[in-house]
């Protein structure tokens, strides 16, 4: 395999947060990792104590085969035990685990491995783990391509594991819960901004605590007797009415100030739909649970704090060089590029022609376009500094 293309990783981002709020979509994540990687795929998690795998999800492998493995031949599963020790977001070779020459001659490998289609040098990582359990994905293609080609089933593993890891927290956050206008609000409560949820006319539909205190205490924005979210300020109200509507030329984030104490914010309009994007998208489906149904959601953030997402986060999900990453994320955080170059210590040129290689990465022709995209791969479950 050539590894992921960008586009095909941020359709897996996309599919793994999907799965974030609904754990019943884990088998669809395995299944479209399975295609991108052309790898039989399995993901499972373990109780290290007892050798027990609770989980096991492969798309690729009978269901009956699976019942037959968590019932009896996950007791013999050689690796399971030896992993527990093993660092979370570390790959785990199997023949660094257990000896491939002992394992292939064993009942485990003949009545499970080998009839599920799992070679004896697969590769796994873990994303989770407590101090008796973990989870983890593995990968293995046919052992000629495995020996092959290792380097690159083990990056696109790095590339995915935090990313799984962050899916299980929210997994765990959210619970079971139904997707409904209560664990809608959960998830707005969970964003470290100002939140609002607006639908097409701009009414507001949702707020979080944050939202509905920057209502009450500043005067940034403001509801009318229509429940239309407007700014406070004429030519602030002005430029957002430009933005929410798509016309404007302004690009992300869009400044406002309060007229109360003259402290600047920043506002990011996101569409609740990845523009663009041809993948089944569970957070549009889940808001048009709404009634009317929600088009954008606002984040709202003083421009002293502003959003933050990791650059480590950004060049993972995209592919990018650490200074591409470095420079969406002071963008993200509502820095100009001459602000940039100004941090680091670059030539406007140089901040320019970073920018000209993220757009050609990323596939947008504009910075508003840029943002948009990682907001709407990332930035949903991503915080804020605290205010």
């Amino acid at each position: 395999m050539a590894g992921f293309s960008s586009a095909t990783f941020s359709q897996l981002i996309d599919l793994i947060y999907d799965a974030a709020l609904d754990p019943e979509r884990w088998p669809t994540v395995v299944e479209a990792v399975s295609r991108a990687t052309s790898a039989r795929t399995a993901l499972f998690s373990v109780d290290g104590q007892h050798g027990i795998t609770r989980n096991f999800i492969s798309t690729d492998v009978d269901p009956k085969l699976i019942e037959t493995y968590l019932d009896h031949y996950a007791a013999q599963n050689p690796y399971t035990v030896v992993a527990l020790d093993k660092p979370i977001g570390e790959l785990l070779w199997a023949h660094e685990l257990a000896a491939a020459e002992t394992v292939g001659k064993s009942e485990f490998y003949h009545q499970f491995m080998k009839p599920a289609g799992f070679a004896l040098n697969h590769v796994g990582i873990k994303f989770a783990q407590e101090p008796n359990y973990y989870a983890a994905i593995a990968l293995s293609a046919s052992q000629e391509t495995m020996e092959r080609d290792p380097g690159t089933y083990g990056d696109c593993l790095l590339r995915l594991g935090g990313h799984f890891s962050h899916a299980l927290e929210i997994n765990r956050r959210l619970g079971l819960a139904r997707l409904s206008e209560a664990s809608f609000e959960q998830t707005l409560h969970s964003i470290r901004a100002a939140a609002f949820v607006l639908d097409q006319k701009r009414r507001l539909l949702l707020a979080n605590a944050m939202g509905k205190r920057l209502l009450d205490e500043d005067r940034v924005l403001k509801t009318d007797r229509f429940r239309e979210l407007r700014a406070c300020r004429p030519s602030d109200e002005s430029n957002l009415a430009a933005t929410l509507s798509h016309t404007g030329a302004r690009g992300f984030p869009l400044p406002i100030l309060s007229t109360r104490s003259g402290r600047q914010y920043l506002c990011w309009a996101i569409p609740l739909s990845i523009p663009g994007s041809t993948v089944d998208n569970r957070r549009k489906l889940w808001t048009e649970q709404l009634t009317p149904k929600a088009a954008t959601l606002l984040l709202v953030t003083p421009k002293d704090l502003g959003i933050a997402i990791p650059s480590e986060t950004i060049a993972a999900a995209f592919g990018l060089s650490a200074a591409e990453a470095r420079l969406v994320a002071g963008l993200i955080a509502g820095r100009t590029l001459s602000e940039v170059a100004s941090t680091w210590g670059l030539s406007p040129n140089t901040v320019r022609n970073q920018l000209s290689s993220v757009f050609a990465k990323i596939g947008v022709g504009r910075q508003s376009e840029l943002v948009v995209r990682i907001f709407a791969t990332l930035g949903l479950w991503t915080g804020s500094q605290p205010d």
